[in-house]
């Protein structure tokens, strides 16, 4: 018969409206017979010896038209399918497309192959009887065939540490230029031997943790200089819980992603780099309930799929995490607050005009109290166009309130002196996401975002005067933030081919911040400021070759009444699989980076702050200051052999402009008609950072090591302050090595072992105040502490150990791991601070350390 009989049959047996020009099908005839197929199918076997084709519209409506010239109609997907542990390939793995209804297997060399796809997005799923399943998403062009590739874990493999995917991946298919981390089933151990989700990154080469009560630093940069970012919108403060946690629920998190210098334009603004968090309702191979339980937390997930009338389909993922009724008896939170709740003599002094002083001898009754809760929230719709739609959320709220008392008597008119921090932090994320195929290259997809953002820290000090049961307040200030943003974007993407690729983006942003300062360095302030701002990206990926890569791009932005600011940013990358050498993988990047919601820094002026800073936000509009950077980098991956990898990744940042707060302007600040002048208490500062990571990865059955070596050479220069010289500012850390492993005992039992060891000479990372504002001060003090570079901490290190017991039942699998961290050290020093001696105003320092031998237990299990 010929076609136009046979789609007018089909269209009426199936109920479906097929729309075509007759002159496309004329003289055209076909055979055969179907049952039991697919419309997709019945259609493919009809067309596929014609120069046709068909997409299907947002409305279901099958349009066939001609294929241009030259082309093929359809294309596929190959790939290799390997063991993750031991990269080996796995033969008679299960490849299946269930939206097509066509499959493959693999072969010896674990290849598979699938063609005669028509184009549009894809789910492939993989299965195999001894390793858990797994599902990939895909795009298919005209005429091309996708590589997709898979690594499969064992179905009762025991993670007991973070893996970074790219490093074990085929070079040739996982390239430089980026870092994937999968945190699985069990996430890097903090300080709180809690699982947690952000530092899953800290054996990534460039990043650290400056443990335990501090934030993540990146290339060397402040810790202010990066953004992190929630399913596409930044996080306020994403340590939480005194910086012992991130504010994330471990088991809610797909991957996180690390991009550094040469981020693309896509990716948005920030002077260092950008961590993106993401949330999935579609975690493949995972049970659909999950529960885990430490000394600190309790935590709950499932994942949920249903099948939709008209071949549609829907998932979920909700999980939350509470606070653990035994957070109390944890050994390790209780000896790091324990260690850090020491109350600050040079600041107490200053806060009470030296009638203080002298009370700080004897440090009684310290407590806690903490609370958290964090729920996440990820819908995904898809639909048989090819369209989606997504909404995700994050809810959480973390306190903490350190409370202790001191008393001498000596020197001061007090006998004692009561001190209560209080420090809340609450984050509220939503995000809506429809995308959807325009054409059979064009795809466009439309993104609303809303978020709020509070800090809040109250401190009061009463004290007891002698021969007096009048108690009186020292002091009883607060800091207060309060950040909202509203967002719009809409991105279009056009596959030109699988070569050449453009990426265009618009959005407009709303933000409305406000805050408000209350101590002795000021009278009570209060600051609100709205911004608008406009930015477009424009992005150019181009393949010339299957192994090099071009990345062009630039961000233009605008906001009304300040200027117009471009961000031009380039990459360039190249593999080299295979060669006599190895296989090697490069990718060097850079651009110029700028920060239009640029995050400050207050020293934190209550003596008994466990934090050395409060971080807040502040729209340049307000500060006539807009930070930027020049940061360019390399990183260069070589695998000699099979199961070994070798990384470097060099890199240097040029900051020549960043706002930091003046704290010789902050006593003259009031409040004006419009809020206080806060950009007469910002003054200019610049910075310069170079530095190289080295890192080894080895891998064999049961078996993974890997070694981590981090130089950064940092100094920074800040207007009128220290003689204008560049110093080390006080983040830095020079030099840091890793060496960590894992290996599987038995088919049950497995053991990881950490050690971190920080060289050389170390920056009192927690003692901002010394040298912001104490160094103003003409008191005893003030000279001692006259640039951070002067005042210096010894060798750091740290060993840790775990041991995890791993079961698979019918219908649940079982966790537990035991683990025990700072092993070698008695005084691994975090901070030094002055303190009062009998007869005299100030004399030699304490410090603050994590005490060795700090125990953890974690129970996971799934169903």
């Amino acid at each position: 018969m010929t076609l136009d009989e046979a789609l007018m049959r089909l269209s009426e047996e199936a109920g479906i409206n097929i729309v075509y020009d007759s002159d496309v099908t004329r003289n055209i005839s076909v055979d055969g017979t179907a049952e039991n197929q697919t419309i997709q199918s019945i259609l493919g076997d009809m067309l596929r010896d014609t120069p046709l084709q068909y997409r299907i519209s947002q409305a279901g409506t099958y349009i066939i038209y001609r294929a241009q010239a030259g082309l093929r109609r359809t294309g596929g997907i190959t790939g290799v399918i390997t063991d993750h542990r031991t990269g080996e390939p796995i033969e008679g793995v299960n490849v299946f497309i269930e939206s097509a209804q066509r499959g493959s297997t693999t072969d010896a060399r674990g290849r598979y192959l699938i063609e005669r796809l028509e184009p549009g997005d894809y789910m492939l799923r993989v299965s195999h009887v001894s390793y858990s399943p797994n599902v990939e998403g895909t795009r298919v062009l005209r005429g091309l065939t996708r590589q997709v590739d898979f690594q499969m874990r064992p179905a009762v493999l025991v993670e007991t540490q973070v893996i970074v995917t790219d490093a074990l991946s085929p070079l040739q298919y996982m390239r430089a230029g980026r870092d994937v981390v999968e945190p699985g089933a069990l996430l890097l151990q903090t300080s709180a031997g809690t699982p947690d989700a952000m530092r899953a990154l800290a054996d990534v080469p460039g990043v650290r943790f400056q443990n335990p009560l501090s934030d993540m630093v990146v290339q060397g940069s402040n810790a202010t200089n990066h953004r992190i970012k929630l399913d596409g919108t930044m996080v306020f403060s994403p340590l939480s819980m005194g910086r012992l946690l991130s504010a994330f629920s471990p088991y809610a998190v797909r991957r996180l992603t690390l991009y550094r210098a040469g981020f693309p334009a896509s990716m948005g603004s920030s002077l260092s780099g950008v961590v993106s968090v993401e949330q999935s309702a579609m975690i493949p191979g995972d049970d659909p309930y999950l529960f885990q339980a430490d000394f600190n937390s309790m935590n709950a997930r499932t994942l949920q799929q249903w099948d939709l009338p008209n071949n549609e389909q829907l998932y979920l993922m909700a999980a939350g995490r509470l606070k653990s009724p035994w957070s109390g008896a944890n050994p390790a939170t209780n000896r790091v607050f324990n260690s850090f709740n020491v109350p600050d003599q040079p600041l107490l002094a200053r806060k009470t005009n030296g009638a203080a002083n002298g009370v700080m001898e004897n440090v009684s009754n310290k407590s806690y109290d903490l609370a958290f809760y964090d729920l996440h929230l990820s819908l995904l719709h898809r639909r048989p166009d090819l369209s989606t739609t997504s909404f995700t959320a994050y809810v959480g709220e973390n306190s903490l309130t350190p409370t202790v008392s001191a008393s001498n008597g000596t020197e001061s008119g007090f006998t004692g002196i009561d001190f209560r921090d209080e420090y809340r932090w609450q984050n509220q994320i939503a995000n809506l996401r429809h995308g959807r195929l325009v054409s059979d290259q064009g795809s466009m997809a439309a993104v609303l975002r809303i978020s709020r953002h509070q800090y809040r820290q109250d401190y009061r000090a009463e004290g007891l005067q002698n021969g007096s049961s009048n108690m009186l307040v020292l002091y009883d200030d607060e800091f207060d933030h309060d950040a909202a943003f509203v967002s719009g974007q809409l991105d279009y993407s056009h596959e030109w081919s699988q070569q050449l690729i453009l990426l265009t983006g618009l959005d407009i942003g709303f933000s409305s911040i406000s805050l408000g300062v209350s101590d002795f360095l000021t009278e009570p302030v209060a600051y609100d400021e709205l911004q608008l701002q406009f930015s477009g990206f424009g992005e150019i990926k181009w393949n010339p070759g299957q192994l090099s890569r071009f990345i062009f791009g630039s961000r233009v932005t605008t906001i009304p009444g300040l200027g117009l600011y471009a961000e031009p940013r380039i990459t360039y990358g190249i593999d080299f699989p295979e060669v006599e050498s190895g296989n090697w993988s490069l990718e060097i990047a850079g651009g110029l980076f700028r920060e239009y919601l640029q995050q400050l820094v207050l020293s934190n002026t209550s003596p008994n702050g466990i934090f050395a800073e409060n971080n807040f936000w502040l729209p340049v509009k307000s500060t006539g200051i807009v930070p930027k950077s020049w940061h360019v980098a390399l990183d260069v991956r070589w695998q000699p052999v099979e199961r070994l990898i070798l990384r470097i990744d060099p890199y240097y940042k040029w900051q020549p402009k960043e706002a930091v707060v003046d704290y010789a302007a902050t006593g003259t600040l009031s409040n004006g008609e419009n809020g206080f002048p806060i950009s007469s208490a910002l003054i200019n500062a610049r910075s310069y950072t170079f530095g190289i990571g080295f890192n080894m990865e080895y891998v064999r059955e049961n078996l993974v090591l890997n070694g981590l070596y981090n130089y950064s050479y940092v100094r920074q220069r800040i207007e009128n302050r220290y003689d204008n010289q560049y110093i080390q500012p006080y983040w830095a850390e020079p030099h840091q090595i890793v060496l960590n492993g894992r290996y599987q005992i038995i088919e049950n039992v497995s053991t990881s072992a950490r050690l971190e060891i920080l060289p050389g000479s170390r920056g009192w990372a927690y003692r901002h105040a010394y040298y912001t504002n104490l160094a103003y001060e003409n008191g005893n003090w003030g000279d001692r502490f006259s640039t951070p570079s002067e005042d210096e901490l010894g060798t750091y290190s740290q060993f840790d150990i775990g041991v995890t017991w791993s079961r698979s039942f019918d219908r649940s699998s079982w966790s537990v791991t035991a683990e025990l961290q700072n092993l070698f050290s008695t005084g691994n020093v975090y901070d030094r601070g002055l303190r009062s001696a009998s007869g005299s105003g100030l004399s030699d320092t304490y410090s603050r350390s994590i005490s060795h031998i700090q125990p953890g237990v974690s129970v996971q299990v799934s169903f």
